[in-house]
């Protein structure tokens, strides 16, 4: 223990503390290169990867919705078999998550507002992706229903109520027909 005492405060000595602080320093400068060194494969990419924007293809996601909405449609009451066809306005619109500095100066009696906006972005299984905040589904801007009961009153406000509640659009864009048999 004594040693240990010793050995300490030899290091701390006046001649030594410089030659000491030296060496850390060395040593902090190594590991900063080492680290980059270590992950400049994994974080560097290309520009057009943070510019990069990926969507869904309206007709994809109509065709999806059409699958579910005519499977649900058959499960009403006198509905019978039905075919269903969506019309979708805009693609899948994805809206990515960002750090955002805004700075003002005023200098001769005007004022100057700048701002910066970064990406967030996450990494996972080595791989990094964009931040995604809010995902916006394509607007459906009508549909139109071709059932067996679309004849019957009743059963074609049941499809409009369903459809208008599904979808979350107005009743008079939602059009029921009967199958020709």
């Amino acid at each position: 223990m004594m040693k240990n005492k010793a050995f300490l405060g030899s290091l701390f000595a006046k001649e030594q503390r410089y030659k000491l602080i030296i060496v850390l320093g060395v040593i902090g400068i190594a590991l900063i290169f080492l680290s980059d060194t270590l992950s400049s494969g994994d974080d560097k990419e290309s520009p057009s990867s943070q510019t990069r924007v990926s969507s869904e293809d309206p007709d994809e996601y109509a065709a999806r919705t059409e699958k579910k909405l005519c499977k649900i449609l058959s499960g009403i009451e006198s509905v019978g078999s039905c075919d269903v066809m969506i019309t979708v306005g805009s693609a899948t619109e994805y809206v990515y998550a960002e750090n955002t500095d805004r700075s003002t100066e005023s200098a001769d009696g005007s004022t100057r507002e700048s701002c910066k906006s970064e990406v967030v972005f996450t990494e996972e299984g080595g791989e990094r992706q964009a931040l995604v905040k809010k995902i916006i589904r394509p607007q459906i801007s009508g549909v139109i229903v071709v059932c067996e009961g679309g004849g019957d009153v009743k059963v074609r406000e049941r499809v409009i109520n369903a459809v208008s509640k599904l979808l979350d659009i107005p009743s008079a864009n939602i059009c029921v027909e009967c199958r020709n048999t």
